[in-house]
């Protein structure tokens, strides 16, 4: 049988004098294999992180099942838009937290910064979070039933799919000095 092949993307630290962070999208197949690692730089709090995440997606030429997000903001309230991403990659795209995604203290952080009505929009377009197992997903292009099931064939032994976690590890680690 073969193994599904998503792409997972996670963001790296940052302090708050910094103007941008990495973001990694790592390649796997099923729970076991790395196929392909991909990185660009996002704005903190900016408005650029849907259109990377395209770019990205649309470079690794590979016949993807899904996108995991782990969240739906990158580099602070970099919010991406799931629609938008699904619409350009032609991919379900997938939002995945382990935490119930908390909207109301999403809206009172976004007005502080630029873009907030754009920012607040895409938060909306996200749907409500739906409960998969041991996490909230968001998703576009994909059912809940679909999405439990890929899940289950990316997570291994995990509550999180083994590429989100290593684009959690990856962008974590090469950030850490910045």
């Amino acid at each position: 049988m073969d193994k599904p092949r998503t792409i997972s993307f996670d963001d790296g630290k940052f302090r708050k004098t910094q103007k941008e962070t990495i973001i990694i999208g790592v390649v796997t197949r099923g729970d076991e294999e790395v196929e392909n690692i991909a990185s660009s730089k996002v704005k903190i709090d900016g408005d650029d992180s849907t259109e990377k995440i395209i770019e990205m997606v649309n470079n690794c030429k590979q016949n993807l099942k899904a996108i995991f997000l782990d969240g739906i903001a990158v580099a602070g309230l970099n919010v991406m838009d799931i629609e938008r991403i699904h619409e350009k990659t032609g991919t379900p795209t997938i939002i995945i937290s382990k935490d119930e995604p908390n909207k109301g203290s999403m809206k009172k952080a976004i007005q502080n910064v630029s873009s907030k009505e754009e920012k607040i929009r895409k938060l909306e377009a996200s749907g409500e979070p739906a409960k998969v197992g041991n996490s909230f997903i968001q998703c576009r292009g994909m059912k809940k039933s679909q999405v439990k099931k890929l899940l289950d064939e990316t997570s291994g032994k995990n509550s999180l799919p083994k590429g989100l976690r290593l684009a959690h590890l990856i962008a974590s680690g090469v950030s850490k000095n910045a």
